[in-house]
């Protein structure tokens, strides 16, 4: 188990705030769903965002009929615990509301769960489960480790993993999360118990425990951070919907002023020369159609580049079937649940780090204003520096205070300027960025933010490609995520100026909830991440998450960074790195199906 100091995490960028009456980041939406949130596990929407968390893996052995039938009893009597997005909104708004007013954390506190399972098991429990067509969650997460680019010989191939290969692949994804590791404990146990109790039910181990995945938030300065010391989680997507039947009450306040699908000129009506400007939340954070992340919904269906730059805020009534793209029929009982994708990925921080400090000394790379030269290249490898600042807005030191500052450290495109945003009067809830020395600037040339960066790779926002047919914008969006990532393991002493090497497994627990695990998920990894044609010839692999998925030596993977010349910082070196090393490697993982609660009570657990 990890012990960890305990702090208790601010909820997730892309849940709403409270607001005023009369609020313009609550702008009346029309055409919007009204989200069944009662039913939605929490856990995908708005996600827990706990300091503590264990992931309990579970196989369902002896699949007759009977053993069948007292899983589904076991199955319904977990119903009553699993939170729903409801009850998440309506903690996350006390917590605000009392941390505003006694202007501390730790007043209140709480602890959820989520279930997940698996399509073997789904099949079992209902026939009609069969009716999923994404090719990735019908095979498998072991099946399909190879196409991602995972090592298919040596200690981190499929057949080696702690849970998840061939010979322990999961039917079941119990998540438990919680503010403090004592309560996450408690609940854990009554898990545990309901399991025994169930087993001495049915006469043997027919429920059993495979693995059980601690994480928690690292301590103090580290908070919200990974363990190679960057900040996670920073560009989510905001989501389009309603809390209630009130068209004010949106999930996803509109806070950035000029991004709230208004058309350019607001005495006009819409029109080919009067286009709509697509509404964000924070700055750089663009709404999507919940279908994207929750079945049952609105999805995005990319339109042409010069409508609405694509992003269809008012798609016509055939959005939930029309799609571009595969993998997202499902049966109907489906409605208001997700495909959950876990891969446990163990990082080799010491190793990552020597790297970067070797680079910066081999480079002659000279310490920046705020940072060190290793932390540069780190910065150039990430396209963030550690404190999350993004290297599009602050391409040559690093600005702690931009990192911090969730209306600024997201607020970049890669093809244009973007525009600075001013205090409003009356707009109290709308988001300042009117900083012209950190403005973000058009990076075409990918000299600022090189286009093998980590955050480039895994979200090319308004880039297009020479390597991939018919990329930009629209479609871009197509392929997002709702990433809900915890570090495991202990905190290293590594750091980029003085690497630190040790054999402990420590890593990220990856969960990310989608819609379609084959246009989503694995697209962005066979497509962006383990391209390294992408987005241009020889642009290089993703140097987090890129894997060349060859054997042996031809693992060799290359990436770009751009140094600035100490003599003119509008100028860069550009230059290619080559490493055998991988620094990110899978342990264990699954693929996985969150259901509704009427799903559960209804046709998962009909006797």
């Amino acid at each position: 188990m990890v012990t960890t100091v305990s702090a208790i995490r601010e909820v997730p960028p892309q849940s709403r705030v409270d607001a005023t009456p009369n609020d313009p980041s609550r702008q009346t939406v029309f055409n919007e769903p009204v989200l069944r949130l009662g039913n939605i596990q929490g856990a995908i929407l708005p996600g827990f965002s706990k300091s503590h968390r264990v992931l309990l893996s579970l196989r369902v052995n002896r699949r007759t009929s009977s053993h069948l039938a007292g899983f589904k009893c076991w199955l319904k009597a977990q119903l009553p615990f699993i939170a729903t997005a409801e009850e998440v909104l309506a903690f996350n708004k006390l917590f605000k509301a009392t941390r505003f007013r006694r202007k501390r954390e730790g007043t209140i506190k709480s602890t959820w769960m989520g279930l997940s399972l698996g399509f073997r098991l789904l099949c079992d429990l209902n026939r009609e489960a069969d009716q999923f067509t994404d090719e990735a969650f019908r095979a498998g997460l072991a099946k399909r480790s190879e196409m991602l680019g995972d090592p298919v010989e040596g200690p981190y191939r499929a057949e080696k993993w702690l849970v998840g290969g061939p010979a322990n692949e999961a039917d079941v994804l119990v998540v438990i999360e919680s503010d403090e590791r004592e309560d996450m404990l408690d609940e854990l146990l009554r898990v545990e118990q309901s399991i025994l109790q169930f087993n001495r039910a049915a006469g043997g181990a027919l429920l059993e425990i495979l693995f059980a995945d601690e994480g928690a938030n690292l301590p103090g300065t580290l908070s919200g951070h990974e363990h190679f010391n960057f900040l996670d989680g920073v560009s989510q997507p905001g989501i389009r919907g309603t809390l209630s039947a009130d068209r004010t009450d949106v999930l996803t306040l509109r806070q950035n002023p000029g991004k709230r699908d208004l058309p350019e000129d607001p005495s006009q009506p819409p029109s080919a020369t009067n286009k709509i400007s697509p509404a964000q939340g924070k700055p750089g954070q663009d709404l999507l159609w919940p279908g994207e992340f929750v079945f049952g919904y609105p999805r995005q269906i990319p339109v042409e580049a010069d409508d609405a730059e694509g992003l269809n805020p008012h798609p016509g009534p055939d959005s939930l079937t029309k799609r571009v793209g595969k993998g997202n029929a499902a049966p109907e009982w489906a409605t208001d649940g997700s495909f959950l994708v876990y891969r446990r990925l163990r990082q080799d921080v010491g190793g990552f780090h020597r790297f970067l400090h070797d680079q910066a000394k081999a480079l002659h790379v000279k310490d920046p204003a705020n940072a060190s030269a290793a932390r540069l290249v780190g910065a150039k490898l990430v396209g963030r520096w550690p404190s999350g600042a993004p290297v599009p807005k602050t391409p040559n030191d690093e600005n702690a205070c931009l990192g911090d500052n969730d209306c600024r450290n997201n607020h970049f495109e890669f093809q244009g300027d973007t525009d600075l945003i001013h205090r409003r009067s009356g707009d109290e809830n709308a988001c300042v960025d009117d900083d012209a020395n950190l403005q973000a600037k058009a990076d075409v040339a990918g000299d600022r933010c090189p286009f093998s960066a980590h955050i480039r790779k895994t979200y090319p926002r308004d880039d297009d490609s020479a390597s991939v047919p018919d990329l930009n914008e629209a479609s871009t969006q197509t392929h997002r995520l709702l990433r809900r990532g915890l570090p495991y393991g202990p905190v290293s002493a590594s750091t980029p100026d003085a690497p630190v090497f040790d054999d402990t497994d420590r890593g990220l627990q990856f969960l990310a909830y989608q819609t379609s695990i084959d246009d989503q998920f694995e697209f962005v990894i066979r497509n962006w991440v383990n391209n390294a044609d992408f987005k241009d010839k020889d642009s290089g692999h993703d140097p987090i998450l890129g894997q060349n998925g060859t054997k042996g030596e031809g693992r060799e993977r290359f990436f770009t960074v751009t140094i600035p010349d100490p003599a003119d910082n509008t100028k860069v070196t550009r230059t290619v790195l080559r490493t055998q090393a991988d620094w990110v490697l899978p342990t264990g993982g699954g693929y996985f199906f969150t259901p509704s609660l009427s799903a559960i009570e209804k046709h998962l657990t009909v006797l």
